[in-house]
């Protein structure tokens, strides 16, 4: 995500989506406790220039 995030800042946030959702559907389907994809991207690679 760290590459795309400032220069395709909507490519990412679609991307990030998209993961998030999978690792949902994970979470129901086997023993997952966490979704690593849960976490503030803003805070992560810094606010987008957009």
């Amino acid at each position: 995500m760290r590459p795309i995030w400032h220069g395709k800042h909507e490519t990412a946030k679609r991307t990030l989506g998209r993961i998030r959702e999978i690792f949902e559907l994970a979470k129901l389907d086997y023993d997952i406790s966490d979704n690593p994809a849960d976490f503030n991207p803003g805070i992560a690679y810094g606010r987008s220039r957009r």
